[in-house]
């Protein structure tokens, strides 16, 4: 398949979007919009990237999220055991580290890249934590 290098003018570009039936152009507007978002404007360096990776191994894995949920369950409902409490314990400090250690690389990011921290984290799709 041949791809045909075409190149249109703001002018004419602007001139056939005026022509567009509303719902045309509102189908295209929201398209143009994720477009733009969605393309890959950021480029990252291998260092930018590398830290990228470092930002996902911080986070806990789905068995062991289920598993300190349950913990906070039985914890909130009294029927914790010593020992699971002291896991619970082991497991909040370790959330801890890893959420700190989670958001400096994230500033660390965002500095590098100029952006704010809510940028990066909306470029990388990345929501708040979950209060406890």
């Amino acid at each position: 398949m041949a791809v045909q290098n075409l190149q249109v003018t703001t002018e004419t570009l602007l001139d056939v979007v005026v022509q567009m039936p509303e719902k045309d152009f509102e189908k295209f507007f929201e398209k143009a919009k994720k477009l733009r978002s969605d393309s890959s404007r950021i480029s990252w360096t291998k260092d930018e990237l590398k830290i990228i990776k470092k930002i996902e191994e911080c986070k806990y894995t789905p068995e062991k999220e289920k598993h300190f949920a349950n913990l906070v369950r039985k914890r909130q409902s009294e029927t914790i055991s010593e020992s699971e409490f002291k896991e619970l314990s082991k497991l909040t400090n370790e959330g801890e580290e890893r959420t700190l250690k989670r958001l400096k690389l994230l500033v660390k990011l965002a500095t590098l890249k100029n952006k704010s921290l809510d940028e990066i984290m909306k470029i990388l799709k990345i929501r708040s934590p979950e209060t406890l």
